[in-house]
Formats: structure tokens, sequence, C-alpha cells
């Protein structure tokens, strides 16, 4: 039997700065870093707009990424192609930066103006400059064409957007800062009670209808007359009763042998997510059996394809429609919504 380390193993035990991401031409570059903080600044205005202003399909939720992926193969099936093609040729590269340039520039020309907060405006200008910097480059010998180590960054850098740029993070705090214009009426009095004397908060001079209601006109009966109800005793109380559960069921995991449950289930199945998917778990699981039980695990992982282009198709799918709607003016278009 041989017990030897395996060579990758031993250069890192020995204190080697070997990265096998790094071999050959594997390795990150500064065309990486440039394309991943784009998309994810991209995706983080294009997420929040897609969910407020179009009242689409959501292309980030919190835990759920059909943008990041939708964004990563739009990378990865054009974006990549075009800049591998371009770099065949120093034509072919002039040729792609003044496609890009030329139809960026016609069509915001036939708007007649420029919307700065567009995503659109946005992406075409990132595909101009892209291109442009492409034709230097391949004068070079180089190209823009990402290789494994840097598609890898970029995706992870596009997850983590994904939670921060909605659910996670800034679609808690805009509401919290526009919300108290949005919901103000002679009956509360919160412009008298409430509003500081000098603004810190965010008003578009219409009492934020826009943000609330989408960008197309809409008829919507808000509860604006509420008064702030106060503590909800009932709701701490079932949070406390949910932390104790959660404890009683961690420690009879580490501690009781015989004790059949996870306790990540409990958590999970309050979730709202779990009524609209409960029946693809179930139905994942019992696949996943199967095919271990009569295919081993050989088979296993060669269906792992298969199921990966399921998901993937359905963020193209979701995303394609976006991107149309965008173009066509479409509102409240909704391909797949989680709540």
């Amino acid at each position: 039997m041989n017990r030897a380390l395996p060579a990758p193993y031993g250069r890192q035990l020995a204190g080697g700065q070997h990265d096998e991401l790094a071999e050959g031409r594997s390795r990150l570059t500064l065309r990486g870093f440039w394309v991943g903080a784009f998309l994810s600044f991209f995706l983080s205005i294009g997420a929040p707009y897609a969910n407020m202003a179009m009242r689409a399909t959501n292309m980030a939720f919190d835990f759920n990424t059909p943008g990041a992926i939708f964004l990563f193969l739009v990378l990865v099936g054009l974006l990549n192609t075009l800049f591998k093609l371009a770099a065949r040729d120093f034509r072919l590269a002039v040729g792609l930066a003044l496609l890009a340039a030329g139809g960026f520039g016609s069509y915001w020309i036939s708007r007649g103006a420029v919307d700065w907060y567009s995503p659109g405006f946005w992406f075409g200008a990132f595909l101009a400059l892209s291109a442009g910097w492409n034709v230097p480059v391949v004068q070079r010998g180089g190209t823009l064409a990402l290789n494994r180590a840097e598609l890898v960054l970029v995706y992870v850098m596009l997850l983590v957007v994904s939670a921060l740029c909605t659910m996670g993070l800034t679609q808690q705090l805009l509401p919290a800062l526009t919300g108290i214009f949005y919901y103000a009426s002679p009956a509360n009095q919160w412009a008298e009670k409430l509003f500081p004397a000098q603004r810190v908060l965010v008003d578009d001079g219409a009492g934020n209808r826009g943000f609330y209601e989408g960008s197309a006109p809409a008829d919507i009966a808000a509860q604006r007359a509420l008064e702030p109800a106060g503590a909800d005793w009932l709701g701490l109380t079932f949070f406390a009763g949910g932390a104790a559960v959660m404890v009683l069921l961690t420690w009879a995991r580490q501690h009781l042998l015989w004790w059949p449950f996870h306790p990540i289930g409990f958590p999970v199945g309050a979730n709202f997510m779990l009524d609209k998917i409960w029946a693809c778990v179930c139905l994942a699981w019992a696949l996943k059996k199967i095919i271990l039980r009569f295919g081993g695990a050989a088979h296993y992982r060669a269906s792992q394809h298969f199921f990966m282009g399921l998901i993937m198709g359905e963020a193209l799918c979701n995303g394609l429609w976006l991107v149309i709607d965008y173009f066509t003016g479409k509102i409240g278009n909704t391909v797949f919504i989680l709540g």
C-alpha cells in the first residue's frame, strides 16, 4: 500500500506557495477583478430595479441566486466567447469594439436622453468599454477572455452580492429611509409627529410613490392610516419558544445516539419558501436515493450535470424574459416568484 501523501498536499504541508489554480494560464489577473466588480455592481442595482420598479421576477432574493447564475451564463456563453474569437485576429477585435460602441451610442441617441439610473445603460457602457480595452490587449497578443480561476472568482463575487443587494441588506434599508413619507397621512399625523426638522430621509417629492408602486401607474390600496401597533408580545413568545426548541434539538443531536432528527429541519420548516418547494425537495431526495441505490456513485456524479442544467435553464429563462420586459417596457410580468 502506498502511504505517501499526494504531491499537492505534500507541497502545501512543506510550506510552499504552490496553488493548483495558479498553474499555467489559470491565474487571477486584473481583467477578472474588472469583470467581477462590474457584474457585482450591475447585479446590485439590477436586482432591486427588477423587484421594485419592474415588479418582475426576483433574480436575487436573499439566499436565492438566479441573477448570479444568469449573469454567469451570459459571461461564459456570450462575453467570453466573443473575446476568445476576437483574440484570433486584431481586425475582429476592432470590429467588436466598433459594434459595441456603435450599438450603445445609437440606442441612447434614438432614445433622446440618457437614463443614468437604468441598469441597461451601465451594462451597455461596460460592454463598450470592455470591447475597447480588448483592442490594445489583442494587439499585444493577449485577450480579455477569463480563465477558470477568474470565472470562479466572478461567480463567488456574484453569489455574495445576491444576498447583500436585496433582502440581506439593501431592500431592508430602502423602505426604512422612504416609508415614513409613503405611509404618512392626515389620519396618523406622521408629518407632524415624526418628520425631523432637518431632512435626513429620502423623499422624491411625491411621497415616494414610484418606489413602492413601481414605474407604472397603479391603484394600490395601502393601509396608510394605521398607527404603529407597539410590541408584539405574542410574536416575541413564539420567538423565544422557537429558540428553546432549537437548543433542545441541537442538544439531542449531539448527545443522544438514537435521536433520528437533524435540527436544521426545524428552522427550514418554518421558512416561507418551504410551502413552495417542498415537493421539489422531496423529489430531489428520492431521485438521489434511487440513483445511488441502483447506479452507484459513478452514475450519481454523472447525473449531476443534468440537474445542474435544469437549474441553469430556469435561471436563463427568467433572465431572458426580464431582459425582454426591460426593452419592451412591460411591468409586473413574473415568470417565477418566491412569495
